[in-house]
């Protein structure tokens, strides 16, 4: 789940699809974790049972997650799930009502608080979305993802400055947690072009956990992008090896 969706090269050639922007494919994803609570064994007539039953297409999905809070209109969770599929069909106006109900019935329900900061976004309503942000993280300070949503939200307003800082706040509240670099590397590469602190950033991923090949090959991709052809080398090596 913690990997970054995308590839340094295409980004680089000018593509910027990334795992942040890229909320409508991966909407079923997030959905998952969701329904990893419900019982396998669930009954038709439960809402457990129709979160299971989300995992199909988007249209579908919003379905099942409907019928979910219909039979069971105090499940956050299932809440949750419906404004994660409303958001993937570009329905912000409604996923951002479905994750208000959410968190009516859990307020600490960070996946809702995030999903709220994103359909916010989405409506333009930027101030609102960043205040969102900020309470999700503060629920959950220990939620990384929180922290990165909340950077490339500030790196798409082209607030650098205030992306920065939030890795900065990011790492001193997770300093064991490479993905933080990770995705620091990645925006600054993507955003600011700025090839040589992205690979210090990927370093310092590296330093963390050396086995994630994903970032090996990221600063393999950057590195041949600046010349250093025999550095690179070496890291697309560790990549495959890995």
């Amino acid at each position: 789940m913690r990997e970054i969706f995308w590839i340094v090269g295409d980004m680089l050639s000018g593509s910027r699809t990334s795992r942040f922007r890229a909320r409508s494919s991966l909407a079923l994803c997030m959905v998952g974790i969701a329904l990893l609570c419900s019982g396998a064994l669930a009954q038709e007539n439960t809402a457990d049972f129709w979160l299971n039953d989300g995992q199909k297409s988007l249209e579908e999905a919003f379905l099942a997650f409907d019928k979910a809070v219909k039979i069971d209109p105090t499940n956050a969770a299932a809440w949750q799930a419906r404004g994660d599929a409303l958001y993937s069909l570009d329905r912000h106006e409604n996923a951002l009502a479905s994750f208000n109900k959410a968190l009516e019935h859990n307020p600490r329900l960070t996946g809702a608080i995030s999903g709220k900061a994103r359909s916010l976004a989405a409506l333009g309503r930027d101030e609102e979305a960043l205040a969102a942000y900020d309470w999700a993280i503060r629920m959950n300070p220990a939620e990384v993802s929180l922290w990165i949503d909340k950077a490339n939200f500030l790196a798409e307003r082209g607030d650098y400055d205030e992306m920065m800082e939030t890795f900065d706040e990011a790492s001193a509240q997770n300093p064991k947690d490479a993905f933080i670099w990770e995705a620091r590397g990645t925006l600054l590469a993507g955003h600011l072009g700025k090839y040589d602190e992205a690979v210090l950033a990927y370093k310092k991923s590296i330093e963390i956990d050396p086995t994630n090949a994903g970032v090996w090959n990221a600063e393999a991709e950057i590195l041949k992008t600046l010349g250093r052809t025999s550095e690179a080398e070496v890291a697309f090596a560790k990549a495959k090896e890995l």
